[in-house]
């Protein structure tokens, strides 16, 4: 594991696969490089080297939540035209309709949970997921971490069924008002079953805002008691490996405000 900003800009060659994750602490993105140049933004392409697909599948939603999530809108879309007053239309869970991925490039593949959370129905979240006659049968070995490691999207059969034993485990932290993921709990359970988890933010530690004039401070210590920055520095977690060697097992490089997930105190 390397901490060297000055590389950052360098490209994987086109023999290596990628997988960056950057997340400031609220929002995040996935970027991989499936080899020969190409890069997916949550995507699919043809290998220019070996002429497969990488395979890039979709594990969810199920079909009972899209139905939940349509009929959702509808009642709202009545209540709205019945009031003759246009508002947004929030679905009850949105969760629940988030998209989970399952990548396989060469020999390698990658698991991104999204924000799917679990509930114990078998129709809709993970418990769907793990009951799909089509979802693949390999384990990854890449697993960026569902919902921000809250424990609301934690499921052991995907642990135990998906990925691989002690995967490399990728996350982005939530901080919102008084909301922090993950939180102690997730995080002793996440390391307990991986120590190669790697976060791009803290996800506890309160940013500062920037000093304003006096008055302008003055004007805001009248109105707010206590305030920070909601979304701090972008961290980044990037991992590299040789796509030709099944074997090699990559090396992980932080930027920013990433860092191991145990060293979070």
């Amino acid at each position: 594991m390397t901490e060297t900003p000055s590389n950052r800009q360098v490209p994987p060659s086109p023999d290596e696969i990628e997988v960056s994750i950057l997340g400031p602490g609220f929002g995040e993105c996935v970027l991989i490089h499936p080899g020969a140049g190409r890069w997916l933004i949550i995507d699919s392409c043809i290998d220019a080297t070996t002429k497969r697909p990488v395979l890039m599948s979709a594990l969810s939603p199920s079909d009972e939540m899209i139905t939940r999530a349509q009929e959702e809108i509808a009642l709202q879309y009545r209540v709205c035209k019945q009031s003759e007053q246009v508002t947004m239309l929030t679905p009850v869970q949105p969760n629940h309709i988030s998209v989970a991925l399952h990548l396989e490039v060469g020999g390698r593949r990658i698991l991104l949970g999204s924000d799917l959370e679990e509930t114990g129905d078998p129709q809709i979240g993970w418990s769907a997921v793990l009951s799909s006659v089509g979802r693949p049968d390999a384990s990854a070995s890449v697993f960026k971490v569902a919902h921000h490691g809250a424990q609301s999207g934690h499921s052991d059969a995907v642990w135990t069924e998906m990925v691989e034993p002690k995967p490399l485990a990728l996350l982005t932290p939530f901080r919102w008002g008084r909301c922090r993921l993950p939180d102690a709990n997730d995080r002793r359970r996440i390391l307990a079953l991986t120590d190669r988890a790697f976060i791009t933010a803290h996800p506890e530690r309160d940013i500062a805002p920037r000093k304003r004039t006096s008055k302008v401070e003055q004007m805001i210590a009248r109105t707010a008691r206590k305030r920070w920055v909601a979304a701090g520095s972008l961290g980044h977690v990037r991992w590299r490996a040789d796509l030709l060697q099944v074997d090699d097992a990559g090396s992980i490089d932080l930027f920013g405000a990433a860092m191991l997930l145990g060293n979070v105190a």
